[in-house]
């Protein structure tokens, strides 16, 4: 076996970590349960787009998915965007609770149904919708946690 340079530990491993150039560091706690929260999540995503939107909608796809829900999270809310809706706001019904919104729209092209499930709990008092240039746009505020003094 070759001698190791000098200055340099001479274990197989720190060559091979040099070699290859796989840093030696340990995984933060927690790490990996947030990898695989952020997986779940995606591929909810997708099962939901590729499946089950597709199944409600009977068969129907364009290039664009109608109706496709976005959900961005943000610090104190969360906001749903509903693109191409075909259908007046009285033909939109809309249900929310601490987890979970259901969106029904009875346009000139059919139903549309969409649920979305939220990681935190909502405020549902608070919800609000508005419906501009056949994009529906819900704002769901989050609920806050309540401090309890004890006496």
């Amino acid at each position: 076996m070759p001698a190791a340079p000098s200055g340099e530990a001479s274990t197989g491993r720190t060559a091979l970590t040099k070699i290859v150039g796989v840093a030696e560091k340990t995984p933060r706690p927690g790490a990996l349960i947030e990898a695989f929260q952020q997986f779940e999540k995606a591929f909810d995503e997708l099962f939901e787009d590729l499946l089950i939107t597709r199944w409600r909608s009977g068969g129907r796809s364009a290039g664009r998915h109608p109706g496709m829900a976005r959900v961005v999270e943000l610090e104190d809310r969360y906001e749903v965007q509903i693109a191409d809706v075909r259908a007046e706001p009285g033909q939109i019904e809309i249900e929310a609770t601490e987890r979970r919104l259901h969106v029904r729209i009875s346009g000139a092209e059919g139903k549309l149904e969409r649920m979305v499930d939220f990681h935190g709990l909502v405020d549902a008092e608070l919800v609000s919708a508005h419906l501009e240039d056949g994009t529906l746009r819900i704002t769901l505020p989050k609920k806050r946690a309540r401090k309890v003094q004890v006496s």
